[in-house]
């Protein structure tokens, strides 16, 4: 990419320019280190740019997900100025991922479905989540929710400060633990709890995020990728699976999200880190403070995602498109990629599809994704012709 290719001429442009006996052996030593740690960032990303070239992926997804991406991320901005850019590849971890802004990749959006499903348009909507991330960060929401965890865990201390006695057996007598001691303290204190918490709020923020796009595909898609749970240890700055599984059920009636039948039942937690003493108690503080922040993620994904600007999914539109899937057809006039996802997992789930067609039967997933893809194919054809009408 011309971006990188620049900044790593002007970094060998920099080597170049010392000279033994002018440059001192520290500044030598110093831009070597820096160059050093440049290719450590940033080897791994062209890994990343070189494999979403690859023949496997869907390439179809790639200008409707752009799209999105610029409505989402720079709403004021004019379709003919708007600078994100979105890069989709592939990861060889079984989850979607999003990379972090980078120095000289600001503008750009990384996006990463699993190696073996990158072409299986049914788990796009977990890109929808991982937009969330640069929209967290584009609006620099974690300054805010880092003050409002403080202030839950806070809360949480003064409600039971026998707990916290036992957790910090050092500290004070608890009538002498006030707001103002903790305030004072809480970054000696509860400096994990706050920082799990405020992952756990951004996590739950981007799983809003996903369901606000996309509705009822993203439900399905999170279930197929993570039940009933990794058999793993837990990352403690995602809620508990079951939490997470809760506020998306609570999110759902806040969207107007159809559930799937028994959704709830399909999740397990992973195990807990094997803490101790204040530890565990941070951990605990972070996971029972998520509950107070739900309903403020909720309300600032509705303020960031207003139906006016982006198309609420409708499940009319999905039953219209799951029609002409039926008979093996793309259907034409889709209103969003986001319906024909939800169409295309109604299909997956109807036991009945195709059945009175054998030949088409027999290959019944691969069929379906594949009549999947040229919707997507033919949305983005139709978009293209309206928009130079």
């Amino acid at each position: 990419m011309e971006d990188l290719r620049d900044h790593f001429y002007q970094v060998l442009a920099g080597l170049n320019d010392l000279q033994d006996g002018v440059s001192s052996p520290e500044t030598i030593k110093d831009a070597c280190a820096n160059a050093l740690g440049d290719l450590h960032e940033y080897v791994p990303l062209l890994g990343f740019i070189l494999r979403s070239t690859n023949v496997r992926n869907a390439f179809e997804l790639y200008a409707p997900l752009q799209r999105l991406c610029e409505k989402v991320l720079e709403p004021g901005e004019s379709p003919l100025t708007r600078k994100t850019q979105l890069i989709l590849s592939s990861e060889w971890y079984y989850e979607a991922q999003v990379h972090p802004a980078k120095t000289y990749l600001e503008n750009y959006v990384l996006i990463g479905l699993p190696a073996p499903e990158s072409s299986n348009p049914l788990l796009l909507p977990l890109a929808g989540h991982e937009i969330g991330h640069p929209l967290w960060h584009v609006h620099s929401l974690r300054d805010h929710f880092f003050q409002v965890a403080a202030s839950k865990i806070i809360e949480k201390v003064l409600h039971d400060k026998t707990a916290f006695k036992d957790a910090y057996p050092p500290e004070p007598d608890p009538e002498h633990i006030t707001p103002t001691y903790l305030v004072q303290h809480v970054n000696r204190l509860f400096s994990n709890g706050v920082h799990w918490l405020v992952g756990q709020a951004e996590e739950t923020f981007c799983d809003f995020v996903g369901m606000r796009l996309f509705g009822y595909s993203y439900l399905n898609a999170f279930a197929y990728m993570v039940a009933p749970r990794l058999s793993m240890e837990r990352v403690e700055q995602y809620p508990k699976l079951t939490t997470r599984v809760q506020n998306l059920l609570n999110g759902a009636e806040r969207f107007d999200v159809e559930v799937p039948s028994g959704y709830a039942d399909l999740f397990e937690d992973d195990e807990d880190p094997d803490y101790h003493d204040s530890a565990k108690y941070n951990l605990m503080l972070a996971d029972s403070s998520l509950a107070g922040m739900v309903e403020e993620l909720g309300i600032k994904v509705q303020e960031l995602l207003p139906d006016g600007r982006i198309p609420v999914p409708s499940d009319a539109e999905a039953q219209r498109i799951l029609g002409r899937l039926k008979y093996v057809v793309p259907a034409e006039s889709a209103l969003s990629i986001a319906d024909i996802i939800n169409a295309a997992w109604r299909a997956f789930e109807d036991p009945d599809l195709w059945k009175g067609i054998p030949e088409v039967l027999k290959k019944r997933d691969h069929a379906l994704k594949e009549i999947i893809l040229k919707n997507i194919e033919l949305f983005e054809i139709e978009h293209r012709g309206e928009r130079r009408a």
